[in-house]
């Protein structure tokens, strides 16, 4: 058992030391991530791919630099779509808050989940899906179905977490 683990921290180490792109090139990567990601309509998601990019840019460039301007400039074209996103579930929201309608709440809690999880806030979506489990107690077979997206999509944004400690 020992030998695994140390040939498991021997490997991620290798990996963290090893990275085969330099940070322009991630730069670019995601940027054209969050393109392709635009041009196929899922808007949040190419959110998510720039802030990536300006994170990895300001690291490279510095917090005041003409390259990050730029992609805040990009972002703030993509960001629109992302607002107008939030702002569907946040009216949802109120109209189940509305009618005390619990299991309308649970389906927000997903949604917020997934909106955060597009967006790369992994903290936020974890919180959201930790709510679908917590507001779905007591209230039956018709919640299984979120509460099963929940689980999977909290469990997938661990194992993604996990992967890129490896690679």
């Amino acid at each position: 058992m020992k030998r695994w683990i140390v040939i498991i921290l021997t490997a991620v180490f290798f990996f963290q030391g090893c990275s085969s792109k330099n940070r322009e090139e991630l730069i670019r990567e995601y940027t054209e991530k969050a393109e392709l990601e635009w041009s196929a309509e899922n808007y949040i998601r190419a959110v998510g791919w720039i802030e990536r990019a300006i994170n990895e840019a300001k690291k490279e460039y510095g917090e005041t630099s003409v390259e990050v301007a730029e992609l805040y400039l990009r972002e703030s074209e993509m960001a629109d779509y992302a607002i107008e996103v939030l702002g569907a579930i946040q009216y949802a929201e109120t109209i189940y808050e509305d009618l005390n309608d619990e299991v309308g709440l649970v389906k927000i809690s997903y949604y917020y989940g997934d909106y955060y999880s597009r967006l790369g806030d992994f903290d936020q979506a974890v919180e959201q899906y930790e709510k679908v489990m917590e507001f779905s107690e007591g209230l039956g077979e018709e919640v299984n179905e979120w509460k099963f997206y929940a689980y999977f999509n909290e469990a997938f944004i661990a194992s993604d977490e996990n992967k890129s400690i490896l690679f």
